[in-house]
């Protein structure tokens, strides 16, 4: 199996989007997904992450751009994170709430 040299698991809401229409949400289940398959082998061209809750807003070389909305908080969240991104020695946890932790 290839692996990239950026792997992002997203627990929480997100959307996948372009300038003028949006492309897939988490909502949709596999078409969702199959739309998230065509960010392969693009490059990240930019990132942002903004407090308190620690969103993610990637965009990419094709113009397309993934945010996700961190909606994971305690107390009884349903899940215990809303993303993580692995990088070359780094692992970065974001949430519940405003935690963010990097390994």
């Amino acid at each position: 199996m290839n692996r990239g040299s950026v792997e992002l698991l997203v627990w929480s809401s997100w959307r996948l989007q372009g300038v003028a229409s949006v492309f897939a949400t988490s909502d949709q289940g596999a078409n969702g997904v199959a739309s998230l398959k065509t960010l392969i082998g693009s490059k990240i061209k930019a990132v942002k992450c903004t407090a308190p809750a620690w969103d993610l807003w990637l965009e990419f070389s094709d113009g397309k751009q993934l945010i996700t909305f961190s909606d994971h908080l305690e107390p009884d969240a349903s899940i215990e994170s809303n993303w993580e991104l692995w990088t070359a020695g780094k692992h970065i946890t974001a949430g519940p709430g405003s935690t963010l932790v990097e390994e």
